[in-house]
């Protein structure tokens, strides 16, 4: 059975733009208007005599709901959206490419066996490299010429 060939390449580099267009910097959304500040940094005013409105009834603990205060809740959507597709690369990687790569272009077990391996190895030290470029040139630029390596290859 032949199955029509898809189009793979044609929205290749959308996950990469909402990326950056949902990120936006790391600055306040209005002019004038001002970042608050972790709860974290609410309590430690409070235990030190400041009076912060609202911080009496902080724990000791972090919460959860931090995640979805408003200064923070953009990153932590980018960051669900970024772990959703990582879950999708994963499923198509390690469920459908075997039996694309056997029934299409007849590729043995050890052939494509072997390409996993490789895929794992070159995977980690992408990472590696990605996380070193952040360091060095900054996370934005970093990202950008990760974006820019994965389109070239």
């Amino acid at each position: 059975m032949q199955y029509p060939r898809a189009e793979t390449d044609k929205h290749a580099d959308l996950p990469g733009v909402i990326v950056i267009a949902v990120g936006g910097e790391d600055q306040p959304a209005a002019p004038g208007a001002e970042r608050q500040p972790p709860l974290m940094h609410h309590k430690r005013d409070a235990e030190q005599g400041c009076h912060v409105a609202g911080a009496e009834h902080l724990s000791d603990k972090a919460s959860i709901r931090q995640v979805f205060m408003p200064d923070v809740l953009p990153a932590t959507l980018v960051a669900l959206f970024v772990a959703c597709s990582s879950c999708c690369i994963l499923g198509a990687v390690g469920s459908w490419m075997p039996y694309h790569l056997s029934t299409e272009k007849h590729w043995s077990t050890q052939e494509y066996s072997a390409f996993y391996v490789c895929w794992g190895i070159v995977g980690f030290f992408g990472l590696w490299l990605a996380g070193w470029l952040a360091d060095r040139i900054g996370r934005r630029v970093g990202f950008i010429a990760m974006l820019i390596q994965g389109a070239i290859a």
